[in-house]
């Protein structure tokens, strides 16, 4: 993993938040190799990460915790 993206992503759990939102209309824009990065970076650290769906737009999505 990118150790200064770690960091910065360290930096905002030592600040105290402990769920972050990915949700936005580019989120998929390069893939879902970016997304999983990001979602595995934030859970290192033990921030959850939510408002990422995967699939159709109107698809029933499952929440997990």
């Amino acid at each position: 993993m990118n150790l200064t993206a770690l960091y910065t992503i360290s930096t905002r759990r030592f600040a105290g938040f402990d769920v972050m939102t990915l949700a936005n209309n580019h989120l998929n824009d390069y893939g879902d190799l970016p997304v999983n990065y990001t979602i595995n970076a934030l859970k290192e650290v033990g921030i959850k990460a939510v408002g990422v769906s995967y699939g159709p737009y109107n698809s029933h999505q499952v929440i997990q915790s």
